[in-house]
């Protein structure tokens, strides 16, 4: 028995699927500060702080790339493959979507890959007696501002990862309406 999901059914499951995820980021956002504030790491030395920046580095670029390459692809899509014809509104909506969520994403990936020769100085200042670098401003300049209190690595870390899941849901449900319509035509 062949279950064919129609295009009604399926704007409703796409739409569900980022509001659920929009409203995870949105719990988060408003529950995460105050754990992200008390959360230090006890027993954490210079070495571990230097590995854990290292595995900062390697998910930032790894975020990176996935970012690039989803913009890359609806760019690939845009110009050869499927949304040459006419897009419907709820197609046009996920690309813009697609669109926004990557590249701003990628703008907090950017940020987390510059200032970590900022954070690998500040761990290796000499006394430090709290190597937890996730409660810390992105950059030394920042330290014991306003804008350093708020512009942590964990907060630029934190919308990274939710603006990255968030487009790759968006880039997910735009491929399945452009397949379901594929197979309506």
């Amino acid at each position: 028995m062949t279950h064919v999901i129609d295009r009604k059914s399926l704007k409703h499951f796409a739409l569900m699927a980022c509001m659920a995820i929009g409203a995870i980021v949105l719990v988060s956002a408003f529950l995460l500060p105050n754990s992200f504030l008390t959360n230090s790491i006890c027993g954490a030395n210079k070495d571990s702080a230097k590995e854990a920046l290292s595995l900062l580095k390697d998910w930032a670029i790894w975020m990176a790339s996935i970012q690039t390459a989803t913009i890359a692809a609806l760019g690939l899509l845009a110009k050869d493959g499927l949304l040459v014809r006419t897009l419907t509104r709820w197609q046009a909506r996920w690309a813009i979507l697609v669109a926004l969520f990557n590249t701003s994403a990628l703008f907090f990936s950017a940020w987390l890959l510059t200032s970590l020769s900022s954070l690998m100085l500040r761990v290796y200042q000499p006394g430090l007696s709290n190597y937890d670098f996730y409660n810390r401003p992105l950059y030394a300049y920042m330290e014991g501002s306003i804008l350093g209190k708020f512009l942590t690595v964990a907060f630029f870390a934190f919308w990274n990862h939710w603006l990255w899941a968030l487009g790759i849901v968006s880039f997910g449900a735009l491929c399945i309406t452009l397949i379901v319509e594929q197979g309506e035509t």
